[in-house]
């Protein structure tokens, strides 16, 4: 190795005031595109295929903690069928409040 350095010192990108700003900015137009643009097809055809594939809606509302313990509820496309446990336990022969 002798005289090659290993590694370089250099300063951030991000550490830039104007560099943040950029990046900011495309962040911020860059998923508005998405959100207008490829957001809405990209619903349809998973809520098409989540309707075809099983009855019940296409989100799953679950409840969760935010800031400050706030509750506040999250939307997921549903990759389960409704009500799961209730039938392998009725297919097994379980009684429905084992758990």
């Amino acid at each position: 190795m002798g005289g090659t350095p290993v590694f370089r010192l250099h300063d951030e990108p991000l550490t830039i005031l104007g560099n943040r700003i950029i990046k900011r900015a495309f962040d911020f137009v860059a998923s508005s595109l998405f959100l207008v643009t490829i957001f809405p097809l990209v619903y349809i055809i998973f809520g098409i295929l989540i309707k075809m594939s099983s009855p019940g809606p296409i989100f799953f509302k679950q409840k969760r903690s935010g800031l400050n313990g706030e509750e506040l509820y999250c939307y997921k496309f549903r990759s389960m069928r409704v009500n799961v446990w209730k039938t392998i336990l009725t297919v097994f022969g379980h009684e429905e409040n084992a758990y």
